[in-house]
């Protein structure tokens, strides 16, 4: 749910298994965390859960990174 206040549920979908990064970035571009380095993401529909329950509240750009793709979706955390 977008704002998220304790998880972040990411839900993709992909015509093909791919490799990707999942960044958590302020809205400066600064990294914040990162919840998946080379991370294998299955062929069809993925749904992924993170813990946001340590990062202050405030607006941020979650960032999806593939070999052909750079995905955002601006995301609020909210405590």
């Amino acid at each position: 749910p977008n704002p998220a206040s304790d998880e972040l549920i990411i839900k993709s979908h992909f015509n093909n298994a791919t490799i990707g990064t999942l960044e958590l970035v302020s809205v400066d571009g600064k990294l914040v965390r990162q919840f998946a380095a080379n991370h294998k993401f299955n062929e069809g529909y993925n749904v992924e859960t993170y813990s946001v329950s340590n990062i202050a509240s405030g607006n941020y750009v979650l960032r999806l990174r593939t070999s052909k793709q750079t995905l955002t979706q601006k995301v609020i955390v909210q405590h």
